[in-house]
């Protein structure tokens, strides 16, 4: 008889079959013995061959290997909760199909849960940028996950839930409700993984940093892409905000305007995550004016994006293109989309949280 797996790896897939042969490739040169965990594929309708290949793929496979193919595109959420219903081991570990996982990476997490069986704790793994995408100035230097900002640290707040490489327990997922599989109003990228982990979080999970469970992020982009990636997020943060109403997040995400001032007050006179500067009302109005100056409308366009444009063919420009030049530039799109969401969908009313919930 087959064992049963100890580990189910999600990994929800969409037009990416290149990428994807790559990833099952790597999750086959793993040093844990692959009867203890399952590979589970669920694509989200992809038009190229994914399913040719992985169906070519699935005899040369070590591990006890599963594809599932929505019969539409239904965007993050749905996807990866067939992923999770067709599970069969009692720990659920999520990954996108863009990270290269090294050889320890599932050992640790399937560890991690074997030390903590506790049905409340769950893991966040550490994604770093894949070295093999140079060919840019924005790959060479642009940072989006910022892991290292938490080197350190132990236990996570709900709101780095991120799906991209982390581990939980499967009943407490299927218990509380999955994913939310509603697509954001402005589009598929509608936070998702953090409002499960706001959910899970008041039924008593416990994030913790798993840094030993390492992957690298193996995804080329634009300017351009990155641009509307972050606009969209933009466009579906207040609709996301009603389905976390917790204050803290307008600071997480730093959305300080005429509609979040009072939640943002609250949030800082209240107890917090924050520390030293960041804990101060004032701190935070300052640095809103300071960006309002420096990056708006106008500045993005004729300064910010000509500037980034020419750090591509310029090495020298490319030295003053910092990870932090980036990461303020994509923000700024990020709050053009809040702004631009108000305006098309109006403000959502945010409900309040339910009392011991």
């Amino acid at each position: 008889m087959q064992r049963q797996p100890e580990l189910s790896i999600v990994m929800a897939t969409y037009n990416r079959v290149d990428t994807l042969r790559r990833t099952l490739d790597y999750l086959a040169k793993q040093d844990l013995d692959p009867a203890l965990f399952e590979v589970i594929i669920a694509d989200d309708a992809s038009p190229d061959n994914t399913q040719q290949v992985v169906e070519e793929m699935v005899t040369c496979l070590p591990y006890k290997f599963t594809y599932y193919r929505n019969n539409e595109n239904r965007g993050p959420g749905f996807t990866q909760n067939r992923g999770i219903e067709l599970a069969c081991a009692p720990v659920v570990m999520i990954m996108t199909d863009d990270v290269f996982m090294e050889p320890h990476a599932v050992r640790a997490h399937l560890e991690y849960h074997q030390k903590h069986p506790e049905i409340e704790y769950a893991a966040l793994g550490q994604v770093v940028e894949s070295t093999e995408l140079r060919d840019t100035a924005l790959m060479r230097n642009w940072d989006p996950f910022r892991f290292s900002a938490l080197e350190g640290a132990e236990k996570l707040p709900f709101y780095m839930f991120w799906a991209c490489n982390i581990s939980f327990k499967r009943e407490l997922m299927v218990k509380h409700g999955m994913f939310r599989e509603h697509r954001g109003r402005g589009g598929p990228v509608a936070f998702e993984d953090l409002e499960v982990g706001y959910r899970l979080s008041r039924h008593g999970m416990k994030l913790f940093y798993l840094p030993e469970a390492k992957a690298h992020h193996y995804h080329l982009y634009t300017i351009e892409q990155g641009i509307a990636r972050w606009y969209e997020r933009g466009l579906n943060f207040d609709e996301f905000r009603q389905y976390v109403p917790d204050p803290i997040m307008v600071v997480y995400f730093h959305v300080l305007n005429r509609h979040t001032l009072f939640e943002y007050k609250q949030a800082l006179q209240g107890p917090n995550p924050f520390h030293g500067k960041e804990k101060s009302f004032a701190w935070h109005v300052i640095r809103e004016l300071i960006r309002r100056l420096v990056l708006n409308r106008l500045t993005a366009t004729l300064i910010w994006r000509r500037f980034l444009d020419a750090a591509e063919k310029s090495r020298f420009i490319e030295r003053f293109a910092t990870r932090q030049v980036y990461r303020m530039f994509f923000y700024y799109q990020f709050l053009r989309g809040v702004s631009d969401g108000y305006r098309r969908f109006g403000k959502v009313v945010l409900k309040q949280p339910e009392a011991g919930s």
